[in-house]
């Protein structure tokens, strides 16, 4: 009995004691997680900073002023030209159909604004695709997510250049349609945005808090949903509508996960529960409230 009681309180300590290892995990979590947001944050500031130049390049520098007058119910002449299907829908973005412009020079003037966009367009493409996979990769997901959600990200980008590639073409009079790698992207896109989504719903540790990752969850499901199901059902303009959700999702993150950088810092009061005891006791204390800055949690 004496033994019993004479070790039990020494593996009491011993348990209470935290090793190296687990105190460097302590102190380094946070720092993994500041640094993963940060990182996320800076890709999606550039995406869409890079996102407003090609949108005042392709309306005030080389401009595409002409009358909208596409197929499939489609407003934006560049998606328009992503999923040109054959030769007349080509001719319609280039302003070859239709004789009431008296500029004679209309059509090379939307193909060069065509081609300009579509230029700009690869440096966009790792900056949006890089920003899908390094959220994801913040939340830690598991060895199949992680898997699918590089195969969906890079498949995503490898799509995209294909399709440009097929936009050159169509623009220069060698190729009369867009849309096969234009679909394949589309859809890799939504998928992806669905698994982000995912991601964002679960418990897994990482950025934000959990209401915040909810709503957040929410616009990434909503914006991959309608980017595929417009694609599958070809009603383009939900494509259209869930990539201005997904803008916004761009925007949202990058205010949020920057914004702290730059922002004062917030801070919390503590309070000292014995503050009244050790000044009994006349022994040195400081303040009986005092102000301690937050730290970016992870749940």
């Amino acid at each position: 009995a004496r033994k019993n009681v004479s070790t039990k309180p020494g593996r009491i300590l011993l348990t209470m004691i935290p090793t190296a290892a687990s105190r460097s995990s302590n102190s380094s979590s946070p720092d993994r997680t500041r640094i993963r947001a940060l990182v996320v944050g800076v890709v999606a500031s550039l995406a869409i900073i890079w996102s407003l130049v090609m949108s005042l390049t392709f309306t005030i520098w080389v401009p595409y002023w002409f009358a909208h007058r596409f197929h499939y119910k489609i407003d934006s002449p560049i998606l328009a030209l992503e999923l040109s299907r054959n030769q007349s829908d080509i001719d319609a973005v280039l302003q070859k159909n239709y004789d009431t412009n008296p500029d004679p020079q209309k059509s090379v003037k939307a193909r060069n604004a065509l081609y300009r966009n579509t230029i700009l367009d690869c440096v966009f493409i790792p900056l949006y695709s890089g920003y899908i996979l390094l959220f994801g990769l913040a939340y830690r997901p598991r060895s199949f997510d992680r898997f699918a959600l590089i195969f969906l990200a890079v498949g995503t980008a490898v799509a995209d250049y294909a399709e440009n590639v097929r936009m050159f073409l169509a623009l220069d009079d060698r190729a009369q349609s867009v849309y096969i790698p234009s679909l394949i992207k589309w859809s890799l896109l939504g998928l992806a945005l669905i698994l982000l989504a995912t991601l964002l719903l679960s418990r897994n540790s990482g950025p934000y808090t959990l209401p915040t990752r909810r709503l957040l969850g929410l616009g990434h499901i909503a914006a991959g949903a309608l980017i595929f199901l417009g694609v599958s059902f070809s009603h383009y303009p939900w494509l259209a509508l869930g990539t201005e959700l997904f803008a916004f999702t761009l925007l949202f993150n990058a205010i949020g996960l920057l914004g702290p950088v730059f922002a004062i810092p917030a801070r919390r009061q503590e309070f000292q529960a014995d503050f009244c005891e050790k000044r009994r006791r006349h022994q040195a204390v400081g303040p009986a409230v005092r102000d301690v800055p937050e730290r970016l949690t992870e749940h």
